[in-house]
């Protein structure tokens, strides 16, 4: 039963916030730490209830470590505050997968913890999410199509070596995984892509008095001599934009500034839950897979 009020509770804050980024791209941190102190009410209360302290202090532990690398996601500018708190909330409801959730689903099960799944289930869902998602907007700007292109064509120098140091590993182990060998021309590709659409499509030019807390801005907002926020601040707190905003009120700041923006990326999470709870691990999966395929 627990893991059933842990998966509602999930995707129920999950939907919401998913809402909330597509439709402002940005998530109320109010909404995040209700979901995160709701898990640790559940939690807690079923650990006392059930007399086993684990169940309760080892998705603390995973939690701590999600909001490590979502912190570092956030200093890369990959990630908002939002997508932080919302990350360490999945930590703690599901740090570790409740016993009874295995009664109804048989997912596959990968040679590590839950919380890895989660992990290795992110990455693949985010990267497929991320790329159809970019191929949308580029299919409806030519300028774009035409740019890419011309950069993978610049490209295809690099790409011919990695092919080639490939061709040779399999020939010297004397086997070659056509699936493995797509995937790397795939991703290859991909990652000149997605450096090309952003610069072109995420970077835009606002007005000072446009800047919201956690925008980030690609230059630094210099006034009379002295730097206001540095470029490389990751996201503008609400001290920040108060700040600016007096400054342009008081006419010592005016026109525009390039801010770095990026897809929404909550929708991820509620699909990568699922995903964990009722598929498994996809990359176990696709071993798996692969191995019988070759016998």
């Amino acid at each position: 039963m627990i893991g059933f009020l842990l998966l509602a509770l999930s995707l129920l804050f999950l939907t919401i916030a998913s809402y909330t980024d597509i439709r402002t791209k940005e998530v109320p941190d109010e909404l995040s730490i209700v979901y995160i102190v709701s898990a640790l009410f559940l939690r807690l209360g079923y650990s006392l209830y059930s007399k086993d302290p684990a169940f309760f202090l080892e998705p603390l532990g995973v939690a701590a470590l999600f909001g490590i690398l979502a912190y570092i996601a956030f200093l890369l500018k990959q990630w908002g505050g939002g997508d932080l708190l919302i990350f360490i909330g999945i930590g703690l409801s599901f740090g570790t997968l409740p016993k009874d959730l295995l009664l109804f689903f048989s997912p596959i099960r990968g040679p590590w913890p839950f919380w890895a799944t989660i992990l290795v289930n992110l990455i693949f869902i985010g990267a497929i999410y991320g790329t159809l998602a970019l191929l949308v907007i580029v299919s409806r700007k030519r300028k774009l199509r035409v740019k890419y292109f011309s950069a993978l064509k610049a490209f295809l120098p690099f790409m011919a070596v990695v092919v080639a140091v490939f061709l040779i590993i399999s020939a010297a182990l004397d086997s070659f995984n056509l699936p493995f060998f797509l995937s790397l021309i795939f991703l290859l590709a991909l990652f000149r892509f997605a450096q090309v659409v952003e610069k072109s499509i995420f970077i835009r030019e606002i007005d000072y008095s446009e800047l919201r807390e956690e925008d980030w801005i690609e230059d630094s907002i210099v006034v009379q001599g002295k730097t206001i926020v540095d470029a490389s601040t990751p996201g503008l707190s609400n001290d920040d934009v108060a700040l600016i905003k007096n400054l342009v009120a008081e006419g010592k700041l005016s026109g525009r500034i390039r801010i770095k923006e990026g897809i929404p990326f909550i929708p991820v999470f509620p699909l990568t839950l699922l995903s964990s709870i009722v598929i498994g691990d996809i990359m176990s999966g696709l071993v798996m897979g692969a191995i019988f395929s070759a016998i």
